[in-house]
């Protein structure tokens, strides 16, 4: 009997294996396999450099304390014109105006309230689009930028965090050249390569909660600081060709999720995502019965 029994098996075997045309061979599913996010990688030997851009200005500051160190420039300004001045009278007019600059001063915070028009913003909507929300506790203040152009320095719960450098591309011989490729290999230079590159229209965590289109920006890091280079060179409201170069603190830029908690959508285009970060799952209905 099991002799007979091993014949049906083999012989049903025999049929199966008949049944497959010759040299076909089944190939195994594939498996859908992700591309890896290569993570930003640190160099630390950039600190130095990126100290020197940023100075004075420190992570954590205050605005008081940012306050306090320009009224200490303007002081320092206006000393270097006494000496040169003989009449007295001239040498009161330099302090009167000095005084008067320093109590203007503490006017020039912005916070960004979403109150007022255009949205409370006061022009930053425009100067720098997407490096910021409102109703999060966060404001700016503008001031001198050393070599041109302009400078903001950004705060979170009053807390310095990120400072925002306008750069024109004015010609070959300027900072960072008249191009936005120039602007790469020249800044590439300075931090020791071309840096991650991030496309536009793309999630990234500088921009969580912001609701404009990501430009093409890159991306260096010395471990403390995060630095971007922004293509702003196709916006058609700058009268410059320009690009934005950012230091922001890293320990601030991750908790952004956090800090960020009054994000608004885009209430002209549904299905566009929230810049910098992905549209939350759906929310189940509570008559909603599976089938």
């Amino acid at each position: 009997m099991m002799r007979a029994r091993l014949g049906y098996l083999v012989v049903g075997m025999g049929l199966l294996l008949t049944a497959v045309p010759s040299g076909v061979v089944a190939a195994p599913p594939k498996k859908e396999t992700k591309e890896k996010e290569v993570p930003l990688k640190a160099n630390p030997a950039l600190k130095e450099r990126v100290e020197k851009r940023t100075s004075p200005w420190k992570w954590g500051m205050s605005s008081d304390k940012v306050f306090t160190e320009l009224e200490k420039q303007i002081d320092t300004q206006a000393a270097a014109k006494i000496e040169k001045l003989y009449n007295v009278k001239d040498q009161e007019k330099v302090t009167k105006d000095a005084e008067k600059k320093k109590k203007a001063l503490r006017g020039t915070l912005v916070t960004f309230t979403g109150v007022g028009g255009p949205a409370g913003g006061l022009g930053y909507e425009t100067k720098a689009p997407g490096e910021y929300t409102y109703k999060n506790s966060e404001s700016a203040i503008e001031v001198a930028r050393p070599g041109g152009g302009e400078r903001q320095l950004f705060f979170i719960n009053d807390k310095l965090w990120k400072i925002y450098d306008h750069v024109h591309l004015t010609g070959k011989d300027a900072e960072l050249g008249e191009t936005w490729d120039s602007a790469i290999e020249k800044l590439g230079k300075d931090f020791d390569g071309k840096g991650k590159v991030i496309a536009a229209k793309t999630v990234s965590p500088a921009y969580y909660g912001s609701l404009i289109s990501v430009p093409d920006h890159l991306l260096w890091s010395d471990g403390t600081t995060q630095i971007r280079l922004v293509d702003h060179t196709k916006r058609e409201d700058m009268t410059l060709r320009t690009v934005a170069v950012v230091y922001e603190e890293i320990a601030t830029l991750d908790k952004l999720s956090a800090l960020r908690m009054n994000v608004e959508k885009k209430q002209a285009d549904t299905m566009v995502d929230k810049a910098g970060q992905k549209d939350p799952e759906p929310v189940k209905k509570k008559d909603d019965k599976k089938k």
